[in-house]
């Protein structure tokens, strides 16, 4: 059947390695909302790049409204979805580039004000 998961639903995932991953499996359309809550299992070895899908179905509609994801070794999951599967991919925790961005904006905004202060 279908599976519809309204906005006040959670949907608990937990990755692990070898058969200790969750999957859902339906046989029938995916409507999605609500929060999707990712833990780990068990300790093993997960790195950069690793994906995971987690959901599969003739078709999939929406999103989950709220990621809850864990942090482990500096990374954590993000999230594609596309006609009928839904993939976790192992990423950074903060992507370089985002980290490069605000460490740049924080020190031009500082040499603003340093100006400001040398005019007055």
């Amino acid at each position: 059947g279908n599976y519809v998961q309204q906005d006040e639903g959670t949907l608990s995932i937990q990755i692990g390695a070898g058969l200790n991953q969750d999957m859902v499996n339906i046989f029938g359309d995916a409507t999605l909302g609500g929060t999707l809550n990712v833990t780990l299992s068990n300790a093993f070895d997960i790195g950069l790049g690793h994906s995971f899908d987690i959901l599969y179905a003739s078709m999939v509609y929406g999103s989950f409204d709220n990621l809850l994801f864990p942090i482990f070794n500096g990374m954590t999951f993000d999230i594609a979805y596309d006609l009928n599967t839904v993939r976790l991919t192992v990423v950074n925790a903060v992507p370089v580039p985002a980290a490069a961005w605000l460490f740049g904006s924080g020190v031009v905004a500082l040499m603003g004000i340093a100006r400001r202060r040398k005019a007055a």
